[in-house]
């Protein structure tokens, strides 16, 4: 009697086969955290924790540090490449961008973030509490807003 494949090692191997198959179409990537998936809003606020100098960014295109606490992209750049979206998600806070930007992915993320506001307001001085858990979904208000209805450029609010 021949040995049979157990039916959960014969799933693992089709799943990418059913992943590819789809194909639902995913609009954007919107990113909320803490260093992990930070690319860059720290280099925005009057913080400590930043990550805009070497060896961060070493291996990232040009070589750049960008507020990534990484040497290279982070977990959500991959995804949203995956998704075939942008290969980088920019940070919300970053001049550079803009709202139309924004509308394929962005990140919010920040290092320093805890579900404790006690501990952004550690990192983070009290005129930059932006990033406490509460201010972030502020922030994504504001940007939803902006999606929809861009009557003023994000640069005139200010939010420290």
């Amino acid at each position: 009697m021949g040995k049979r494949l157990p039916v959960s090692i014969l799933f693992l191997a089709l799943a990418p086969l059913l992943i590819i198959a789809v194909h639902a179409k995913v609009p954007a990537v919107i990113v909320f955290g803490d260093s992990s998936v930070d690319a860059g809003n720290n280099n925005f606020i009057p913080t400590v924790a930043r990550s805009n100098f070497q060896p961060y960014g070493r291996d990232f295109s040009g070589g750049k540090a960008t507020g990534r606490f990484s040497n290279g992209r982070i977990a959500t750049d991959f995804i949203s490449e995956a998704f075939g979206l942008r290969p980088t998600i920019p940070a919300y806070l970053d001049p550079a961008y803009n709202i139309s930007d924004f509308a394929v992915g962005v990140t919010f993320a920040s290092a320093g973030t805890g579900y404790d506001n006690a501990t952004s307001d550690v990192l983070v001085s009290t005129t930059a509490a932006v990033y406490s858990p509460g201010m972030n979904i502020i922030v994504y208000i504001w940007y939803l807003y902006y999606l929809i209805l861009p009557i003023q450029p994000r640069s005139s609010i200010n939010f420290f």
